[in-house]
């Protein structure tokens, strides 16, 4: 990417050679930033793999965002560009007043509602925001969104399918909405949503396609570990824990909004032997030391569909797996998940399908020996 007479290296994370790293959002609002002469502390926003903080690597500025993958990517980029680390936080942990902020806009406007929530304390009265999202992003609604929690907002143009918007900062604080409980069809526990997270409604499809093969472990369970890649609120990790209650559970998510979701659904329900954590995939967790992995797992990233980020959930999968252990995922039928679990395990089948998701079962790993680099 080429910006202020520069030229940085930028990686996504997971690495996937088929896509940016940044998009054209990103280069319009860097250049906002030049031609409106923006000074002072910046505040960056959702950044999804760290393009903005380092081409204003120059700058005072701050980075905040829900994912776990942009802080890795950041970090990574930073180190590959010889940068400066600048500071970082998720939403909750943003810290100190900020001159003007840059803020990518979501794919989900519930994000973009709790972001704008979160970050307006932080923000000096008359700082300058700018939004930056893709044409398919940035709707009436989003303009509504950075009304309600900024102040009068301009968008731009379109150019090369990217938008800007323009906000000043007037509004006073508000408090952004409270998390929400929902029951879950069939089951005797409420799912607890911050506003955020994906699926604002409830369970969503994907998870619930997979509910009915969550399995009762036939040991007695002492001793053994179910573990739930990208648990979101917690249903997944929930049901585990209520099936199997002589098993330790653990969900994993990247985003610190599902995290605390899930944190609230398994106080909530009081299941005590299960836990979650915010992590990439199963960072943390032990080489073959899992007897059932379950998961639905994310299949886009930064508004882009990543096919890296499913291998990289099976791969995960197939490095904390014991050799008797097994798998159980959902995904969208297209991506054909029972091809790619063949790639890593010697037993794969289909449980169910239908139009839109197919469950997959498998079993032995390939070798253990052959589990992926974790960068």
């Amino acid at each position: 990417m080429e910006f202020g007479g520069r030229t940085l290296s930028l990686q996504r994370m997971p690495e996937d050679e088929s896509l940016r790293a940044y998009d054209q959002a990103d280069l319009l609002a860097l250049d906002a930033v030049v031609e409106r002469g923006l000074s002072g502390r910046a505040l960056i926003v959702l950044d999804a793999f760290g393009a903005l903080a380092c081409a204003l690597g120059d700058r005072d500025r701050a980075s905040c965002a829900d994912s776990e993958l942009a802080r890795l990517a950041l970090r990574a980029n930073e180190q590959h560009n010889g940068l400066a680390e600048c500071a970082w936080s998720d939403l909750d942990s943003i810290e100190g007043e900020f001159d003007f902020a840059v803020v990518k806009v979501p794919r989900q406007k519930a994000l973009l509602d709790a972001t704008l929530a979160r970050i307006r304390p932080h923000l000096r009265e008359g700082a300058p925001v700018i939004g930056a999202g893709m044409t398919k992003q940035v709707h009436n609604s989003t303009s509504r969104a950075f009304e309600r929690w900024i102040g009068p907002t301009t968008t731009s143009l379109a150019r090369s399918r990217a938008r800007l918007l323009f906000s000043e900062t007037s509004v006073g604080v508000s408090e952004p909405k409270q998390p929400a409980a929902v029951d879950v069809p069939g089951e005797d526990f409420r799912l607890w949503l911050e506003p955020g997270v994906f699926a604002q409604r409830g369970v969503d499809a994907g998870s619930a396609r997979l509910i009915p093969y969550v399995p009762r472990l036939i040991e007695d369970g002492r001793g053994q570990l179910i573990a739930d890649a990208g648990c979101g609120s917690g249903v997944l990790t929930a049901v585990a824990a209520l099936r199997n209650p002589k098993s330790q559970v653990v969900g994993t998510d990247e985003s610190h909004l599902a995290v605390h979701s899930a944190q609230r659904t398994l106080q909530e329900a009081g299941l005590t032997h299960a836990r979650v954590e915010v992590a990439d995939v199963f960072a943390g967790i032990k080489d073959g030391s899992v007897d059932l992995v379950l998961s639905n797992p994310p299949q886009h990233q930064a508004a882009a569909l990543s096919q890296a980020l499913l291998e990289r959930f099976i791969a995960d999968s197939h490095r904390v797996l014991r050799p008797a252990g097994m798998v159980r995922m959902v995904a969208n039928r297209h991506v054909n998940l029972n091809v790619a679990l063949k790639g890593v395990f010697q037993r794969v089948r289909i449980l169910d399908q239908d139009r839109r998701f197919m469950v997959c079962e498998a079993s032995g790993p390939l070798s253990l020996s052959a589990a992926p680099h974790r960068p």
